[in-house]
């Protein structure tokens, strides 16, 4: 690959790390090759230029050509149009303010009409992102899926967070109903997309996440279930995160802040869950603190891989003496190219 030059043997240990065969970590490096800061670029970049990709496409190329991928980390186009996007294919009104999109609450009854429209101007929009990236990047980059949610995450940016919460306890025939509707519609697109990308040549499914796999994945989550007690998280959300690990190759669940954590034995016990990734959330110490080790050991004892974004780099040495580093994801950003290859020397990742 043009901006990564060891990405046949990064996809090497991508696999092994999947299927769990990798006995060392993946460490996830980004520095820039010049200057003191690391190089950014739009990721709001589809939205702000509506039907425009090629523009962001170019601008996406120039971070690459500034930034040193190293490790398991790669140049990863991400297809960002906000989270949860599989709500305005279904007809829901977003809205792009406050650095991200939202979504018009709707009412019940409303939600329940409202069906998988393949003539929407965003899902177009999508297809149109899709297909230019692959195959602008071919051979240079790759391209990850859009933030297409989890059933109910969608399901509370269409109805709104409150008013889910009462439907939880007022009408859970009703959620359970349009959760399994949304099920559906989600593999639809889902798998529509992966068909566009394989079309243009590229290998394997990239998603905001940042991780590259071989064979399909998605990372799941259920970031509305913070507000939710264990018994309704295994009675309505659980049932389709399930799914979701069964129908899919690999499933990775984003554990997003400490209200999250009661859900956590639940979530081990998922048999085809492949992952865990930890975002500890505002106000909570970064995701290379001491405090976390119990949860990531726990994690790592039940048998699944575990993902730590964000880790400062100077407390990568300490997740990696603390933890096992079998099924182990790290990433960290670095000042320069030079202090990001001494990083990885010591990892064993680089020579």
């Amino acid at each position: 690959m043009y901006y990564k030059e060891d990405w046949e043997r990064t996809k090497e240990y991508f696999k092994a790390w999947w299927d769990r065969e990798l006995n060392e970590p993946i460490v996830q490096v980004f520095a820039p090759k010049e200057g003191p800061e690391i190089a950014n670029w739009d990721i709001w970049g589809f939205v702000k230029n509506w039907r425009k990709p090629s523009i962001v496409i170019k601008e996406f190329e120039e971070y690459c050509q500034r930034t040193f991928f190293g490790g398991g980390a790669y140049p990863n186009l991400w297809i960002n149009l906000g989270p949860c996007v599989i709500a305005s294919y279904m007809g829901g009104i977003p809205e792009f303010k406050a650095g991200t999109v939202w979504y018009k609450e709707m009412l019940l009854e409303d939600v329940e009409r409202l069906d998988f429209n393949s003539e929407s101007e965003w899902w177009m929009y999508t297809k149109e992102i899709a297909a230019e990236a692959c195959k602008i990047g071919r051979g240079k980059f790759i391209v990850g899926l859009p933030d297409l949610g989890a059933v109910t995450d969608i399901l509370a940016s269409l109805r709104g967070s409150g008013n889910l919460i009462l439907d939880f306890y007022r009408n859970p025939g009703k959620v359970r109903r349009l959760s399994s509707k949304i099920l559906d519609i989600w593999f639809e697109v889902y798998g529509e997309i992966c068909e566009i990308i394989e079309e243009y040549g590229q290998e394997g499914i990239s998603t905001w996440m940042g991780l590259w796999c071989h064979r399909r994945y998605y990372p799941i989550h259920a970031d509305f279930a913070y507000m939710l007690s264990p018994s309704k998280f295994e009675e309505l959300v659980l049932p389709y995160l399930k799914e979701y690990c069964v129908r899919l190759d690999y499933a990775i669940y984003h554990l997003d802040g400490v209200g999250q954590i009661p859900h956590i034995d639940l979530l081990l016990k998922l048999d085809d869950l492949t992952g865990i990734q930890w975002v500890p959330g505002a106000g909570q110490p970064d995701t290379g603190d001491p405090k976390w080790l119990p949860l990531y050991r726990k994690i790592q004892e039940s048998g699944k891989n575990l993902q730590l974004p964000g880790v400062p780099s100077s407390k990568v040495g300490f997740i990696l003496r603390n933890l096992k580093r079998k099924g182990l994801i790290i990433t960290t950003q670095c000042k320069s190219e030079e202090e990001a290859r001494l990083l990885l020397r010591g990892t064993y990742l680089i020579s």
